[in-house]
């Protein structure tokens, strides 16, 4: 199966290679390397610049509220945010009124001045750009966590670009841009979207929390949203194996919709659904399927997307929606309170002695399970000793 993606821009200053291999439309954004001193390559993904140098993209937005994501791929010194029709793409130094750039290797804001903005970034970080035209602010992320407003004076450039370069006159830096034709490593901020996302249409994921406790089941949801008279989906959800557990799934509403394909693969599970009939077509937001996960019981994050999506209209036209996700957070359970009382004590221990070697159904309302393997054994035992030590 084809998916048709959308690309987004961005703006790089050093020398860097940013590769980003997809299928993109006409008018996706890429870099315009017939101006500035820059090469590319992969569909015009990847671009690689020297020294105190600048590429633009070739798309601009002259309003609204846009995020991309960039990854360091290497140590050069590498800069990156927005500019507009006159930034000077060589650049003898950084004071520039028509530039606005995060410079990775001091953390400081350079523009027409400089002054102390967010954290240092290199190697296998991914900064976000959150660009918001309608009030005139530009604000970035890093690995997640947002830096701040790094310039309320975006409205004065006008059309504005991504933009990227170097800081050093012998450094080469590279880059990987996604500007939305894949899920984002991090969520985009609520009320953004993706630069290149012209497509109202979205698959996405949803939860009533995204904050899990260790070892705990959880339901989340793909839902579609800006649909329109659509019967048919074929998608494929994603999530990391090493903090979750695929436990089940079923479509939200049984007497409209049927799942006619699962296939479950490694950390991707892909379904095709279709519609009960002429009266149960999606519109506008809607929940598809209902996913349970048990999350184990460790600390970490991550995401659980839609990686691949096509749906199709009551006509048959095919359309490739906007694919997101979501992030979500595990909490490790410090276990061992066997009876429920508050704190750990022997009692705890000579509770879970007792059902050595039994199964739930034996457990009565105590909870002796401390590794959440569905069994009690030496290693609860220890684990209990260990907390009342």
């Amino acid at each position: 199966m084809k998916y048709k993606r959308l690309l987004k821009l961005v703006l790089f200053v050093c020398v860097f290679t940013a590769t980003f291999a997809v299928s993109y439309g006409v008018n996706a954004t890429k870099w315009n390397t017939t101006e500035g001193v820059g090469s590319s390559s992969n569909d015009g993904l990847t671009l690689t610049i020297k020294g105190h140098s600048l590429n633009r993209a070739n798309n601009f937005k002259e309003s609204g509220k846009w995020y991309w994501e960039i990854t360091i791929d290497n140590d050069g010194l590498a800069l990156l945010g927005i500019g507009n029709a006159k930034a000077p793409l060589t650049l003898g130094d950084w004071a520039t009124p028509h530039a606005i750039v995060y410079y990775g290797s001091n953390g400081r804001i350079l523009t027409d001045t400089d002054w102390s903005y967010g954290s240092t970034f290199t190697k296998g970080d991914v900064i976000g750009v959150a660009l918001d035209m309608d009030n005139g602010t530009l604000g970035f992320y890093k690995n997640g966590v947002y830096q701040g407003i790094a310039s309320n004076k975006v409205k004065s450039l006008g059309n504005i670009y991504p933009a990227a370069g170097c800081g050093g006159y012998s450094s080469t830096s590279i880059m990987t841009a996604n500007f939305g034709a894949t899920s984002f490593k991090h969520d985009i901020p609520e009320g953004y979207k993706a630069f290149d996302d012209t497509n109202n249409l979205k698959l996405d994921i949803e939860a009533d929390n995204y904050t899990i406790k260790g070892g705990t089941e959880f339901d989340t949801y793909v839902i579609i949203d800006g649909a329109t008279n659509i019967f048919a989906e074929d998608f494929t959800v994603n999530y990391d194996d090493t903090l979750f557990e695929f436990v089940d799934s079923a479509v939200v509403e049984e007497d409209e919709q049927e799942i006619h394909y699962k296939e479950a693969n490694n950390n991707d599970i892909r379904y095709i659904v279709a519609s009960k009939g002429s009266d149960y077509a999606l519109n506008n937001k809607k929940k598809i399927i209902k996913l349970t996960f048990r999350a184990k019981n460790v600390n970490g994050s991550a995401i659980i997307k839609v990686k691949e999506g096509l749906v199709a209209n009551g006509q048959g036209v095919e359309t490739t929606p906007t694919l997101l996700g979501k992030t979500f957070t595990i909490e490790k359970q410090s276990l061992g309170d066997v009876n429920l009382d508050g704190k750990y004590s022997l009692g705890d221990l000579a509770i879970a002695s007792r059902l050595l070697a039994t199964e739930e159904a034996s457990w009565e309302s105590f909870k002796p399970d401390t590794d959440l393997n569905g069994a009690v054994d030496k290693t609860d035992l220890n684990n209990i000793v260990e907390q009342i030590k």
